[in-house]
């Protein structure tokens, strides 16, 4: 995690990996967030999430947010490395950050489905919930427009009704 005009490591960054899952039917083939685990970031600026597939999907993104600035895309390993799915295809995946203008805010606050539709327990979502949380703060902070505050709002409320896992997570 780091500042894209600086290039210095960016402490608090809250960032959230996505783990995905395939949904196949006869029409089609598809997938959908399942579940979001999340961080901090410390002085160093890093982060690691466990692996817990090599299929691509298991974490299929991470994506980020702080105060005070707007995401940019993740880097990405090329085609070749990606496929082979080892070690190389999940290290050295940086996240780039921008200040913010508040004269001219960026509304790109995290990439991705944070959201995640696929959940089926509240402890699943925990970690986009306060992504979206932060969100919604700095929605607000910067002026932004009454529709996209309340859709962040809804996205929090309906991912805080999911049932709870019975004996805990």
């Amino acid at each position: 995690m780091y500042d894209e005009a600086t290039k210095e490591p960016i402490e608090g960054a809250y960032v959230v990996a996505l783990y995905y899952e395939r949904i196949s039917s006869p029409a089609a083939l598809t997938q959908r967030c399942k579940r979001a685990k999340g961080m901090y970031t410390g002085k160093d600026g890093t982060f690691h999430f466990p692996v817990e597939k090599l299929d691509g999907l298991n974490p299929a993104m991470v994506t980020a947010i702080k105060p005070g600035y707007f995401s940019l895309w993740e880097i990405l390993p090329p085609d070749d490395v990606w496929k082979k799915q080892g070690k190389a295809a999940y290290t050295g995946r940086d996240l780039p950050l921008q200040k913010q203008d508040l004269q001219k805010p960026s509304w790109q606050m995290g990439a991705g489905d944070v959201y995640c539709t696929g959940a089926e327990w509240r402890e699943d979502v925990e970690a986009a919930v306060e992504f979206l949380r932060i969100r919604l703060s700095e929605e607000k902070r910067l002026g932004g427009g009454k529709q996209g505050i309340q859709a962040t709002k809804e996205m929090i409320e309906d991912l805080q009704s999911l049932p709870a896992r019975k004996g805990g997570k």
